[in-house]
């Protein structure tokens, strides 16, 4: 993280489950944005099981970021 520490970062977003509390706080006035998803490497059950999950899991984060770009999310992501 440090490379980005003088880069001028204005949005930090984070996507784990848990990465709001987990992640290490970016310093400095940013516009932060959490979208918690699921991890699909927790699945659990045969490949196609697991597969089900990491498609599910692309698919909201294509349709979250794809709201975000549009400007469709609120400041509270």
């Amino acid at each position: 993280m440090d490379e980005f520490l003088e880069a001028g970062v204005t949005t930090v977003i984070t996507v784990c489950g848990h990465a709001d509390q987990a992640c290490p706080m970016f310093p400095g006035k940013v516009r932060r944005h959490h979208f918690p998803f699921d991890d699909p490497a927790h699945a659990t059950g045969d490949e196609e099981a697991q597969m089900v999950v990491f498609r599910r899991v692309r698919d909201e984060i294509r349709a979250v970021f794809g709201a975000y770009a549009a400007g469709r999310l609120d400041e509270r992501g």
